[in-house]
């Protein structure tokens, strides 16, 4: 349905920053979460629909690089002080044996390490061209696997047990898949209006992370042949936006670094007439254009 099929949608940071917000806010005040949640996220997908028509996107024409560093920095912090926060919460947890949380950030710091040595692979001297692309191509997957192994290692598992996810033995919502909206279901009669505000920051931060992330893959330097469909796929974003809402499912929107990364991994590489390595390791010529990845 979207008009960029190389953009990637998915729930970001940010998003899951609002989301935690707006969850500690009703925790506070003792409000109805899913209630408020579908609310915002209806009113949020009728506001994008009409900026959508209304040809509000044409706005992006005044963004500048300037303005796509600052919104990728904050996506930066956003990540960054998450897995600060989850390595330093075991040790404040943790009791006088801090053997888990150490082993625990042992472990996340390597995955970093492995997933930064693939991603540097690209532009490395070792290995053919090809094997070097696939290693950049799928570090982080070669840094979760190695990981995992890792923490199931006997010599390891020997010291300590390193929790793992935490997966259903169910596939179950354990409510119905509708969210109750009105309040025959009940649901205070306050509850619609109270969410048109933050329905008007979730817009806010929907416009913006839509729009700066089509822009970014759609810059020349990716060599994509099909036009930009700002308002296209903004009013897409609506539709899902609605339809996660009613079934109090996690929003999705333009993913940045997923997005990028997917537009480098089906770029077709070429490498430059002097032999040497492209600038900042970035595969040059045009890219493989599809809906099916």
């Amino acid at each position: 349905l979207c008009g960029q099929p190389m953009t990637m949608i998915g729930p970001t940071g940010l998003t899951f920053a609002y989301v935690t917000a707006l969850w500690g806010l009703c925790q506070t005040f003792g409000w109805p979460f899913l209630s408020l949640y579908a609310w915002t996220g209806i009113w949020c997908s009728g506001l994008l629909a009409l900026l959508a028509c209304g040809g509000a996107c044409s706005l992006v024409s005044l963004v500048t690089q300037f303005t796509d560093d600052v919104f990728n920095g904050l996506i930066v912090i956003t990540f960054l002080a998450t897995a600060c926060r989850n390595i330093a919460a075991p040790f404040a947890a943790a009791g006088m044996d801090k053997t888990v949380p150490f082993l625990d950030a042992g472990i996340a710091l390597g995955t970093f390490a492995v997933a930064a040595l693939c991603n540097a692979a690209r532009s490395g001297p070792y290995f053919r061209p090809v094997i070097r692309n696939l290693l950049a191509d799928f570090g982080p997957v070669i840094a979760m696997v190695t990981a995992t192994v890792a923490a199931r290692y006997s010599s390891i598992a020997s010291v300590a047990s390193v929790n793992g996810l935490a997966v259903p033995s169910v596939f179950d919502l354990g409510r119905p898949l509708l969210v109750p909206l009105l309040p025959s279901g009940g649901v205070p009669l306050w509850v619609p209006a109270a969410a048109v505000v933050p329905a008007l920051l979730l817009t806010l931060l929907f416009f913006l992370d839509q729009n700066i992330t089509s822009r970014v893959v759609n810059n020349p330097s990716n060599g994509l042949r099909k036009g930009a469909t700002y308002h296209l796929d903004l009013l897409v974003v609506a539709g899902i936006t609605l339809a996660l809402s009613l079934m109090g499912l996690p929003w999705m929107v333009a993913a940045t670094v997923q997005s990028l990364s997917h537009v480098r991994a089906m770029a077709t590489a070429t490498p430059p007439s002097d032999g040497a390595t492209s600038a900042a390791g970035k595969p040059s010529g045009e890219g493989v254009e599809t809906r099916l990845t």
